[in-house]
């Protein structure tokens, strides 16, 4: 959950706007991606801003790859939703040329989540009991061990279902409903995160409970790890070692 207001906007009356040239840097940002300009590239084309802000490639990634830019119900649109996914598109292609050398799968990593503080996990890099990868989470330090190959599996299963037309049309109950709606109010006021936490983890289960099985006899296509990744939110982890795979909303 992103809680760093991006850059392009500022809170004026409780309301994010959109701030004025930052904006237009944005704007700038993606028109030069599209034109084939790299992340590098740009960062050097952009002088240093009158608020401090020193550009470097990380920057420029983050925001070709930030979804608020296209505007919600809470932040204004700086850029139109056609150009963002043109630069996911592009970024997609030229990222696949990655792929022969490095495990596809690699993507899902980056979406690691706590299921306790939603903190990010990461590998720690050490090997503990049956071989197994160990992951801590940055925040809190929960700690927990799984098998790379079946954790990827259960994963796997989860997009199948979520990401693929496997077997009818996805139809929310009445307890995703009922959820969902508990979520957006516990949004609004965030009084109790801990409690919003679960909500979200307790939804995700609920959403995935009512999604259509796959047809015993048809088979399924290979998942594309670099295409689910861009429609993952989330993958949280918690303590009973529990996976809730969490997609974007559109």
């Amino acid at each position: 959950m992103r809680r760093k207001m991006p850059y392009g906007y500022e809170i004026r009356d409780g309301n994010y706007v959109i701030s004025e040239p930052m904006a237009e840097n944005v704007r700038s940002i993606y028109q030069l991606y599209l034109n084939g300009q790299s992340y590098s590239g740009i960062s050097k084309m952009l002088v240093q801003s009158e608020d401090g802000i020193q550009w470097n490639k990380h920057r420029v990634k983050r925001i070709l790859e930030d979804e608020r830019y296209m505007g919600d119900d809470r932040w204004p649109a700086v850029i139109q939703r056609e150009q963002y996914e043109k630069v996911q598109d592009t970024i997609a292609s030229k990222t696949a040329n990655y792929q022969k050398r490095s495990n596809p799968q690699d993507v899902i990593w980056k979406k690691l989540t706590c299921g306790s503080c939603g903190g990010q996990v990461h590998r720690t890099g050490a090997r503990v009991e049956g071989g197994k990868t160990q992951l801590r989470c940055k925040e809190c330090g929960m700690t927990l061990a799984y098998k790379s190959d079946e954790l990827i599996n259960e994963i796997k299963i989860q997009i199948e279902r979520l990401c693929q037309p496997n077997g009818g049309e996805y139809e929310p109950s009445d307890e995703v409903i009922r959820i969902e709606n508990q979520i957006n109010r516990g949004l609004e006021c965030l009084d109790d995160p801990e409690c919003v936490l679960n909500q979200i983890l307790n939804g995700a289960a609920a959403r995935f409970r009512c999604c259509p099985e796959a047809s015993d006899g048809r088979q399924k296509e290979p998942v594309d790890w670099m295409i689910a990744g861009r429609w993952i939110q989330s993958i949280a982890l918690t303590e009973n070692k529990d996976i809730y795979v969490n997609l974007k909303r559109k």
